[in-house]
């Protein structure tokens, strides 16, 4: 048996009308020539909390996405801190900035771990400059990559050896 499509000169003219009206035309597969029209009801309830739920979806993917970044930006401006004064070892802006290695690379294992090692060593009395270097370097290096900053493309004397142009312009 062969279907034939349904059109609305098919129907009588008051269903033609309905057909503009939002209805939908079911074709009954066991009566032969006979349609059933009945108007799609949308459920509101769906509709709301469809709403509501996407809406609060988004919320918390933007609150996590902002708390992701804000946590990028206090460990970015760490690292800067510890970088820009690491000509003065010994001075308070990189102890300063020392210090907060611990609080804001909480969550990185090996932040803290490069962190302790270097500490141990620095109140060790038994302390050599040339391992203060090598776990100033890791501990340089391990917080590069935690904000995912290649280190790969500099040597360990680039991480030790800051710039400064004021005192090579007096050794000239």
């Amino acid at each position: 048996m062969k279907k034939r499509r349904l059109e609305t000169r098919d129907l009588p003219k008051v269903n033609r009308r309905s057909l503009a009206d939002g209805r939908l035309i079911d074709v009954n597969a066991g009566v032969k020539g006979k349609f059933s029209l009945r108007r799609e009801k949308m459920d509101w309830k769906i509709i709301i909390i469809a709403a509501l739920v996407s809406g609060l979806l988004s919320v918390i993917i933007s609150d996590v996405r902002y708390r992701m970044h804000e946590k990028y930006l206090r460990k970015l401006k760490t690292l800067k801190d510890f970088a820009a004064n690491r000509y003065d070892v010994l001075g308070e802006d990189f102890t300063r900035a020392l210090n907060e290695i611990f609080i804001v690379f909480s969550d990185s294992k090996k932040v803290k771990q490069a962190l302790k090692k270097y500490h141990e060593h620095i109140v060790s009395p038994a302390r050599s400059s040339a391992l203060d270097e090598q776990y100033l370097i890791e501990l340089f290096k391990s917080m590069c990559k935690d904000i995912k900053i290649k280190t790969s493309d500099f040597t360990d004397s680039f991480f030790l050896t800051p710039f400064n142009v004021k005192k090579q312009k007096k050794d000239l």
